[in-house]
């Protein structure tokens, strides 16, 4: 295209041109004539035929032209004389607010002379009907620099923005976070989640690095998938890391909480091969994996309970069902220690067995014995976490009475969910059943063999001729029966004093330091329990030789009179049970009358020889007078005779 200047420049080369000059002139005027045409023929298609709105404006802002595709996007036909004129029509930021005259791209353009690029308006049509432009505006200027207008293309972006908008809501509503990072690693765009899990808004993280957006831990999690998503492969994973709700002035990291996550990295690759961005998925995954564990613990609990219910099962005795109640139990509830405590006479508590509590230190035996002791009587299990531990404390039931309980005792901090008292009243549910049920057992069996050692100790009292050689094998056997380490007989001698009769594990030296100093023998007020005779004035040291703490005197009673003492010892401190009393009562009783058949037999054995001597002197006189008295007799009778 030859410019007008040109063809001037020409026509000054020779001030009298030729006709020859002027035919050429002719020539390029036309040629310059056709190329106008064609140019605007041109520029009238594509201003024509373009699908884009394109507007020109004159210096002054007095709209000029306006192609079909501006009129079709704003559906009419729009007039301005000037800038102001721009005011008439409503337009809005992002951010909604309205636009005014000189905010429009073709009024800045002409004010300031500069190209504005992808301008994003929403705009009113004339039909009233809303949509949103993208737009661009430039000045136009002559040869010499000076304004002649601004031409403004814009297009109707309103389908576009409605679909990022229906994406926005689908990928918002996602309990999945999304996020769309570039190969450097900056954020280009993340959904609602991403704001709901860490408390910022998208515009907050646009263009940031990934380590900022989820911090320098989380980041390290999902780096190295990240790289290789980077790489063209997509990558599924599981990590951990902590997100915030919390960002408020003063908490800039906010409330941490520890999430599972099962991400995903999907690269995006254009036409060209490389990838260019990635999509990572990360789902929460902690509720589920939370669900999971409490299925797996609970199975976990379930096999426990029934490996603890069979082991109670075949428990037989109370020993037996106390090991079991504790150790297993500590297995179920996962509890650090575990203790069965039981009701004594008094409606104190006792403790029977316990694993583990020496670990705790924190917490004394008295304070566990005095909440035990509140829940026996209120019937009601304790569940308690402070200082540092957590206790567990639930009543052992049976008929309605509490028995005992049940301890279990947590090193560390521990909230009571409703499956775990659930489990823990289970457990204590079927230990007081098998309690009971080894109680009635170990009473039979004890009933059982407490006869048989009445029987074997009768007999034997009735099968040796004489009461010492019956004792000494009676007092081993009550030994063995009562887990004891010494026992003895004493009888009140002539003078009134206890005398040693027989005894197992007493040396002679103890027998002569304890003759005398039993309890008096004369008196019938039953069983005198010493349970540390360290603490007894009287009887300290007296058996230190054979370490013996633990004393028991049962009387031996017949009719009504104290014959004498049945002594019961121990090496460890004791308190003597009502059936041990009892039993050692009934033997106490069988040597009692044994020993009362003995004094009554020498009694009688005495008596006869006492008759006997009598009857031989009562012989021995008549024969003597009847010697002294026959020859006087005899010779009466021959005076008689004479006489007569």
């Amino acid at each position: 295209m030859v410019e007008k200047t040109d063809v001037i420049s020409r026509l000054r080369l020779d001030d009298a041109p030729t006709g020859l000059d002027l035919e050429a002139i002719r020539r390029e005027i036309e040629r310059l004539q056709a190329s106008a045409a064609r140019n605007k023929t041109l520029f009238d298609t594509v201003v024509t035929a373009s699908p884009h709105g394109i507007i020109v404006c004159d210096a002054e802002g007095r709209l000029i032209l306006q192609n079909p595709a501006a009129e079709k996007i704003w559906r009419g036909s729009a007039t301005a004389a000037s800038v102001s004129g721009w005011g008439q029509y409503r337009a809005y930021f992002p951010n909604g607010r309205p636009y005014a005259a000189e905010d429009w791209a073709m009024a800045r353009c002409l004010s300031r002379r500069e190209s504005i690029d992808r301008d994003e308006v929403i705009f009113q049509r004339f039909d009233d009907s809303m949509g949103v432009l993208l737009g661009s505006c430039a000045p136009l200027l002559g040869t010499d620099g000076e304004l002649q207008g601004a031409v403004s293309v814009f297009a109707d972006i309103t389908p576009i923005k409605r679909a990022e908008a229906q994406l926005k809501l689908i990928t918002d509503a996602l309990p999945v976070l999304i996020f769309n990072i570039d190969a450097s690693g900056r954020c280009l765009f993340a959904n609602w989640t991403y704001r709901r899990w860490f408390g910022r808004d998208n515009a907050e993280i646009e263009g940031r690095h990934l380590e900022d957006v989820l911090g320098a831990t989380g980041y390290q999690s999902v780096r190295g998938p990240l790289a290789r998503a980077l790489q063209g492969e997509t990558v599924t994973f599981e990590t951990t890391f902590d997100t915030a709700h919390d960002h408020s002035e003063g908490h800039p990291d906010g409330h941490a909480t520890r999430r599972i996550i099962e991400a995903t990295c999907i690269p995006h690759l254009p036409t060209n091969g490389r990838v260019d961005s990635v999509v990572v998925l990360l789902a929460d995954a902690t509720v589920r994996k939370s669900l999971e564990r409490a299925r797996e613990e609970s199975f976990v609990r379930a096999e426990r309970m029934l490996t603890l219910l069979e082991a109670l099962a075949a428990a037989v005795d109370t020993s037996d069902v106390l090991r079991v109640t504790v150790e297993k139990g500590c297995s179920v509830t996962q509890a650090k220690a575990g203790a069965v405590w039981l009701r004594d006479d008094s409606g104190g508590a006792e403790l029977a067995f316990s694993v583990g509590f020496p670990a705790d230190p924190g917490v004394t035996s008295d304070a566990r014995r005095n909440r035990v002791v509140t829940v026996l009587h209120s019937g009601e299990p304790d569940f308690r976490s402070e200082d540092g531990r957590a206790l567990a404390c639930v009543p052992l039931v049976v008929a309605g009475e509490a028995i005992g309980a049940l301890t279990f005792s947590f090193l560390e901090p521990h909230k009571f969910e409703v499956d775990e008292t659930t489990t823990l009243r289970i457990v204590a549910a079927h230990a007081a059943q098998a309690l009971q049920r080894a109680r009635l057992f170990d009473q039979e069996r004890q009933a059982k063999s407490d006869t048989e050692l009445l029987y074997d100790l009768t007999d034997l009292v009735n099968r040796e001729p004489s009461l010492d050689a019956s004792l000494t094998p009676l007092l081993a056997s009550v030994c063995e029966r009562l887990k004891i380490e010494a026992a003895a007989i004493l009888l009140v001698d002539r003078e009134g004093l206890l005398r040693f009769k027989a005894w197992q594990g007493l040396s002679e030296g103890s027998r002569e330091l304890l003759e005398g100093r039993t309890p008096s023998p004369l008196a019938n007020d039953g069983p005198v329990i010493v349970p540390d005779v360290r603490h007894d004035q009287q009887l300290s040291g007296l058996l230190s030789a054979e370490k013996i703490t633990g004393l028991a005197f049962v009387p031996l009673i017949h009719g009504g009179r104290v014959l004498g003492k049945f002594l019961l010892g121990s090496r460890a401190p004791r308190t003597f049970s009502q059936r041990e009393i009892r039993l050692t009562q009934a033997i106490a009783d069988q040597v009692a009358a044994a020993v009362t058949e003995i004094e009554a037999q020498a009694d009688r054995d005495r008596l006869i020889e006492e008759l006997t001597r009598t009857v031989k002197l009562n012989e021995l006189f008549t024969g003597i007078l009847g010697h002294d008295l026959r020859n006087p007799l005899q010779s009466m009778l021959t005076a008689a005779e004479l006489i007569i």
